[in-house]
């Protein structure tokens, strides 16, 4: 028996992962970004800002590793 999502084209798959993804974060994932590529430094770098805004503490105080 198959399970679908009506509009859906691929199969409700029940298995740890992204595995039932739209396009887009496909498409996201077939770029590889390296620890020292700038692209990545610069990601993380904001991933961690916000992290500190969400707990609405200063750089400088705390840290987000």
């Amino acid at each position: 028996m198959s399970t679908t999502i009506a509009g859906w084209k691929d199969k409700i798959l029940f298995t740890p992962g992204p595995l039932t993804t739209s396009r887009t974060v496909k498409q996201a994932l077939l770029r590889d970004l390296g620890s020292r590529d700038f692209e990545f430094i610069r990601l993380i770098r904001e991933i961690r800002d916000n992290l500190l805004s969400i707990g609405q503490v200063h750089k400088g105080e705390y840290e987000a590793s």
